[in-house]
C-alpha cells in the first residue's frame, strides 16, 4: 500500500473508531442514567450492546496498528503522531481525526470508572437490603 493510501486508510480507520467511541459514550450514558434511577431492567441490553462496541474498537485499534506497523511505525500513540508527522500536510487530518479518538477513549475511560462506582455502591445496597 502506498504511503499516501496508509495515511488515507488509517484517517478513516480513526473515524469509524471515533463513531465506535461515541456509540460506547452514549451507552455508558444510557447505563449511568439507569444506575443513577436505580433501575435494572435496561442494563442486561446495555451491557450486550457494551460488549458488542468494544469487540468492534478492539477490531479498529488492531487495524490501525497493523497500519502502523506497515509503514514502519510503532502501534501506539508515539507511532502514530510519528506518521502523522512523516506525512507532512496530509497528516494534519490524521492527526486531528487521532486526536479526537484520544480524547473520546478518554471521555469513555472516566464515565466507564464513573459507573463501576456507582455499580459498586449499588451491589452494596443490595447486599445489605437496602436497594
Amino acid at each position: 500500500m502506498a504511503a499516501a493510501e496508509s495515511f488515507a486508510a488509517l484517517a478513516r480507520e480513526c473515524e469509524l473508531e471515533l463513531l465506535h467511541l461515541k456509540q460506547m459514550l452514549a451507552l455508558l450514558e444510557a447505563e449511568r442514567r439507569e444506575l443513577l434511577a436505580g433501575g435494572t431492567e435496561r442494563l442486561d441490553a446495555i451491557t450486550a450492546e457494551r460488549l458488542v462496541q468494544a469487540n468492534a474498537l478492539e477490531r479498529y485499534a488492531a487495524r490501525r496498528a497493523a497500519l502502523l506497523n506497515a509503514q514502519g511505525f510503532s502501534a501506539d500513540a508515539i507511532g502514530l503522531a510519528a506518521c502523522a508527522a512523516a506525512a507532512g500536510e496530509r497528516g494534519l487530518g490524521l492527526a486531528a481525526s487521532w486526536q479526537r479518538v484520544a480524547e473520546a477513549a478518554g471521555e469513555v475511560r472516566e464515565l466507564n470508572e464513573q459507573n463501576q462506582t456507582l455499580m459498586r455502591l449499588w451491589l452494596a445496597a443490595v447486599a445489605d437490603g437496602v436497594a
